[in-house]
C-alpha cells in the first residue's frame, strides 16, 4: 500500500464538470471495468452518461452532495463523489494512479459528514466488484443479494447504520 496523501475534497463546481466527467470514466474503464468483460455491452452501457453535461447537471441539482477530491501539491483531481438527500452514495470513484492513497477514504469521510448534517443516519451504495472490499473496510456491510446480469454478480447492495 502506497503512503497517504494530504487530500483536499470540497463540493464541486460547474466548473469541475469536465475532470469529474473524466476521473468517472477514467475509473470505471481502468479500475473497475475488467471485471465486467465478460458481459457484452456492459462497459460501454455503464459510460454512456458519463458526459460533462450529464456530470454538470449532477452537480448542479438539489438533491445530491457532489465533491472533487484534490491533491493539493498537483491540483490534479483524483477522485469524485456523490450522496442523495435519501442517503444513498451514488458515486465514489478514485483514478487509478491515486487507488491506496485515501483518496476514496477522503471521499467517503465528506460524504458522511454531510449526511450527518442532512440528518441520515443509514448510508447505501451499490457497489461494484471492485469497490466491495472498500466499502467493507470503511464500515459497510452487504445487506442484500448480488445484482446479477447475465449470470454475472454486477453490483452488491452495501449498508452502514451510524450512531446518533
Amino acid at each position: 500500500m502506497q503512503s497517504k496523501l494530504a487530500i483536499e475534497v470540497a463540493q464541486a463546481e460547474l466548473d469541475d464538470a469536465s475532470a469529474a466527467c473524466e476521473v468517472l470514466r477514467r475509473s470505471i474503464s481502468e479500475v473497475c471495468g475488467p471485471d465486467y468483460v465478460e458481459i457484452s455491452g456492459f462497459l460501454e452501457d455503464w459510460l454512456k452518461n458519463k458526459t460533462p453535461a450529464n456530470v454538470a447537471q449532477w452537480i448542479q441539482s438539489p438533491d445530491t452532495y457532489f465533491v472533487i477530491a484534490r491533491v493539493p501539491s498537483t491540483e490534479v483531481v483524483a477522485g469524485v463523489g456523490c450522496l442523495s438527500k435519501t442517503g444513498e452514495i451514488l458515486l465514489c470513484y478514485v483514478v487509478p494512479e491515486y487507488l491506496g492513497q485515501g483518496v476514496g477514504r477522503a471521499i467517503l469521510d465528506a460524504l458522511v459528514r454531510k449526511a450527518h448534517l442532512w440528518g441520515i443516519l443509514r448510508l447505501t451504495a451499490l457497489s461494484t466488484v471492485t469497490a466491495r472490499k472498500f466499502y467493507a473496510r470503511q464500515g459497510f456491510e452487504q445487506c442484500g443479494a448480488p445484482i446479477l446480469e447475465d449470470g454475472h454478480e454486477i453490483e452488491f447492495p452495501m449498508a452502514m447504520e451510524r450512531a446518533t
